[in-house]
């Protein structure tokens, strides 16, 4: 029974993630998406680099 648990459990969590998986895929795929994705990274980097200037 515990065997039957654990399977049906990570089995779920496992197909979840696998369902995820392929709609970032479709998502990651739009040009605009890209976009979206460079200049949030590019933010996030610029960001960083500053406060380790102001830290320092």
């Amino acid at each position: 029974m515990i065997m039957a648990a654990a399977t049906l459990a990570f089995g779920s969590v496992n197909l979840f993630y696998s369902f995820m998986a392929v709609k970032a895929k479709r998502l990651f795929k739009s040009p605009n998406a890209s976009t979206v994705i460079n200049k949030t990274a590019g933010t996030i980097m610029v960001s960083t680099g500053a406060f380790i200037v102001v830290k320092t």
